[in-house]
């Protein structure tokens, strides 16, 4: 349903904001998502995506994010 599209998920290392990761990648998108915490997978163990720090109080933070998607 979602082949190809993408999301990004900001607080995407957190339980909820894993879940949301985890379903769309579930429905074929392709998922970045930025949090605080350190990188690793994006919600269970499909390579579709990355990971990449985000502070969303930070604009330079956010637009550099933003610039990897």
């Amino acid at each position: 349903m979602l082949d190809d599209r993408i999301a990004v998920v900001t607080g995407g290392r957190g339980g909820v904001g894993r879940a949301v990761c985890e379903r769309f990648k579930a429905e074929g998108a392709i998922v970045y998502a930025g949090d605080l915490s350190d990188g690793g997978s994006v919600g269970g163990d499909a390579p579709a995506g990355s990971f990449f720090p985000l502070d969303v109080t930070d604009e330079a933070a956010v637009m550099a994010g933003f610039a990897q998607v």
